[in-house]
């Protein structure tokens, strides 16, 4: 079985990143964390789910949720 995939929403001086696992070149670069947040966990729900991680406006880890799967109709 694949290892789940893995996005992270990080901190940056020009607004906040999303970022694959094992990547350091951030996907995409967005003005508020809100809207990171949301494109990640949309991603990952329509990629069959995995970890959101999430860092606070410090650069400490704030969360780790895991985001299932969307559901087909």
């Amino acid at each position: 079985m694949a290892e789940p995939d893995e996005l992270y929403v990080t901190v940056r001086d020009d607004g906040w990143a999303v970022k694959r696992g094992g990547r350091e070149k951030a996907w995409r670069v967005l003005p508020t964390q809100a809207e990171s947040i949301q494109l990640a966990r949309n991603t990952l729900a329509d990629g069959g789910g995995g970890w959101l991680n999430i860092q606070n406006r410090d650069g400490q880890w704030r969360e780790r949720v895991w985001v299932g799967p969307r559901k087909r109709r």
